[in-house]
């Protein structure tokens, strides 16, 4: 797991603000982007199910050429087996506020159309992206980032991804973790 070390007191039981404490490259390696971070590989102990995918050499847009790899990887729901959602589950050392920043980039060509693979996204339980579908908002393999403020109590951070009946199944391409 990538974190920074850090120090806490036992008066206020919570990490500093911008410490990291997860930055996954889901369906990917170990990898170190442009800027020196350090991103983990996907492990099966955050994810209940899901298959993976490298895209690499395709070209991403919306990123420096450097950082395309985290988005030329993926983890996705896979629907041959009978689990109902992608679910990372993302163990935290104290219940405070958490920058959650999902990393998503359309990279399979037979998606490159509006309505193809449509999902929803929820954080601890509160959905975040209902309906959302990577092609509308920004095309064909082109990085986005959506970002979202949640409280955590249960000591996890958990993401569910959950498929849309009809629809191709819902992916993602890294996951970071911040304590706020």
């Amino acid at each position: 797991k990538t974190t920074t070390t850090t120090t806490t007191t036992k008066a206020n039981n919570k990490l500093p603000a911008g410490t990291v404490v997860f930055r996954i490259n889901c369906g990917g390696a170990a990898w170190t982007d442009a800027s020196g971070q350090q991103w983990e590989a996907d492990s099966i102990l955050y994810v209940n199910t899901g298959d993976v995918m490298d895209y690499s050499p395709t070209p991403v847009a919306g990123t420096a050429t450097q950082n395309q790899y985290l988005y030329q990887t993926e983890r996705y729901r896979y629907d041959g087996i009978n689990i109902p959602n992608l679910i990372y589950t993302l163990n935290v050392p104290f219940a405070q506020s958490y920058l959650v920043r999902l990393h998503f980039a359309e990279m399979f060509i037979y998606n490159a159309f509006t309505g193809v693979r449509v999902f929803n996204v929820a954080i601890e339980g509160n959905t975040v992206l209902a309906n959302y579908d990577i092609f509308a908002d920004v095309g064909y393999a082109t990085a986005t980032i959506k970002q979202f403020l949640v409280t955590v109590n249960d000591g996890a951070v958990t993401i569910t991804f959950s498929p849309i009946a009809g629809k191709d199944q819902p992916k993602i391409s890294a996951i970071e973790v911040i304590a706020q």
